[in-house]
């Protein structure tokens, strides 16, 4: 079971606060949490199953990408479709339109870092064969 907040909490209170007072602040905690953009784009360059997003994604654990791709489903990003017992994935129009937004903010942040030229790397793929990320220890 995911660790719920106290609902008295300092932190639940100014989040709470924040996602209500800033359209922004809400649509970031879409988003923002570990590993959920990398596997948005996974699927969205292909990687359309558990086992495909998890070899793109060596260092996530199946937990992990199981409570990631709920998030994304739940958040209307992605579709899960069920076909004689097989699951795959699909993203939806709104999350069509997040990755849009997640490629301008890595050309963003690559201007800022100088590295223009690996901006969009990791959101293509080359006769079908998407890009791996790397694991991170």
């Amino acid at each position: 079971m995911p660790y719920q907040r106290k609902q008295v909490s300092t932190n639940f209170i100014n989040k709470a606060f924040l996602n209500d007072d800033c359209i922004v602040d809400a649509a970031l905690e879409t988003f923002t949490g570990r590993w959920i953009s990398q596997v948005l784009v996974c699927i969205k360059t292909g990687s359309n199953k558990f086992g495909l997003i998890k070899h793109r994604l060596p260092g996530i654990s199946d937990h992990m990408l199981g409570l990631r791709l709920k998030h994304l489903v739940d958040n209307n990003l992605i579709t899960k479709n069920i076909d004689e017992g097989e699951k795959t994935y699909e993203v939806t129009s709104d999350g069509h339109s997040l990755v849009g937004i997640l490629e301008n903010l890595a050309r963003w942040q690559s201007k800022r870092l100088g590295l223009e030229n690996t901006a969009l790397a990791c959101f293509n793929s080359v006769e079908g064969s998407a890009p791996t990320f790397p694991a991170h220890n």
